[in-house]
């Protein structure tokens, strides 16, 4: 072949290289990114005490002093349901049962307070969580082995029997919730950023929903709201923001307390409950108002609603 005519083609190539190049690192993500589009809600801040009779209901569920208690939000009336349990517990499911972890050992609580030892295998300190009938939980995993280095998320019975692993990542999954009996979102840290991602309790559509800025330390979620609390680096760690994404709309909540933690929905998604870690005292967002109380507690189960009541 003529020595021009390869001259030519390599000049050619060349060109074609270069412009594949250019499209490879100017590919936008569609994937909405970090804090674009973001409002800012500014909830009124109120007492609970200051509020009309049944202006809010439902049931807080909550541990103090190692014992579980159920708190009348219409009538402001604290029942005592039981003793020795420990603060280390997962978000109830709709009926009031939720996970209590003590030294790798995992009971089941159940609303009546009734416990059942579970079969679960845990290697760190995060409870498992119930999926909102109860049936199934979800537990983050861990394996630094060389041939099976990563995190999972591993579907099992409410009991702790393993049924399958639904997502396995090289990086870390930080936090995971249910939306509802199908489908989870769970999220994942990168260096300065965190994303959140969807997926079916089968390992189906597995798909990224949001980044955000910082690492998520906690989400919760229903049918159709997330909410997480997130901090720009590790460095500032009680400096925390509570963020929601709704609808397809993102709103990061203004006058929450900076040292925010432990964060829950109601079962119906229409209240947020977090409490402050300096001072623990319960705040609940309800219909644009941040009420605090005066309810002092170890770690929040829930929010359970006037019909999801036994």
């Amino acid at each position: 072949m003529d020595k021009k005519i390869i001259r030519l083609l390599g000049y050619a190539l060349l060109v074609v290289l270069i412009i594949l190049s250019f499209f490879f690192f100017t590919k936008k993500d569609n994937t909405t990114s970090t804090e674009e589009n973001i409002e800012e809600v500014s909830p009124t801040v109120t007492e609970l005490s200051a509020l009309k009779k049944n202006e809010i209901s439902g049931t807080l569920v909550y541990i103090d002093n190692n014992s579980l208690f159920h708190f009348d939000l219409a009538t402001n009336k604290t029942t005592k349901i039981a003793d020795n349990i420990g603060s280390n517990i997962s978000q109830a499911d709709k009926n009031g049962s939720f996970f209590t972890l003590d030294k790798q050992s995992v009971s089941l609580v159940y609303s009546d307070s009734k416990r059942q030892k579970t079969s679960f295998e845990i290697s760190d300190e995060v409870a498992p969580q119930l999926s909102p009938s109860g049936k199934e939980a979800i537990l983050i995993t861990f394996s630094n082995a060389e041939h099976d280095f990563g995190y999972t998320l591993a579907l099992t019975t409410a009991n702790g029997t393993y049924i399958s692993n639904i997502v396995n990542s090289s990086r870390k999954i930080t936090s995971v919730s249910w939306k509802n009996d199908e489908c989870l979102v769970y999220s994942l840290e990168n260096e300065d950023n965190s994303e959140i991602w969807q997926v079916n309790k089968d390992g189906t559509s597995n798909k990224i929903v949001r980044k955000v800025n910082g690492h998520i330390h906690e989400i919760v979620a229903t049918e159709d709201t997330i909410v997480f609390i997130n901090s720009t680096s590790h460095a500032e760690a009680r400096h925390k923001e509570a963020k929601i994404i709704k609808s397809e709309k993102y709103y990061k909540l203004s006058q929450i307390p900076q040292d925010a933690k432990n964060i829950r929905l109601s079962t119906d998604g229409e209240k947020i409950v977090l409490l402050s870690d300096q001072k623990p005292m319960v705040y609940i967002i309800s219909e644009e108002k941040l009420i605090k109380t005066d309810i002092k507690a170890e770690a929040i189960i829930g929010i359970l609603n006037d019909k999801n009541k036994k």
